[in-house]
């Protein structure tokens, strides 16, 4: 019986461990797989706040062939809703900061 439990206990806990592992690998092929406006800064945060704002590598939207980080998903709506606005205000609050044209990236 204690072989068991024990078994039982090694397997639970190599299933959660498997968990947070592809929750890892997720993340990974999100930022990996796309190359992302703004060296992965949120959007929303260049065009509403014209500063670098930490993004979540899970919450983006493409557009016009581009994909674009949010720090959540209420910023990803926000800039959505005037998405062709919102990102040439991005690009030229980009731009103001690294120093460049504003279609740059």
């Amino acid at each position: 019986m204690k072989y068991l439990l024990i078994v039982a206990l090694l397997f639970i806990a190599a299933c959660s461990h498997h968990k947070k592992c592809e929750s890892c690998d997720l993340k990974k092929a999100v930022t990996e797989s796309k190359a992302v406006e703004f060296d992965g800064h949120c959007a929303n945060g260049l065009c509403l706040k014209k500063m670098k704002v930490k993004c979540d590598p899970t919450i983006t939207a493409a557009y016009k062939g581009k994909h674009y980080c949010f720090s959540s998903e209420e910023a990803r709506d926000t800039f959505m809703k005037d998405i062709d606005n919102n990102v040439k205000k991005a690009h030229e609050s980009w731009a103001s900061i690294i120093g460049g044209n504003p279609g740059s990236n």
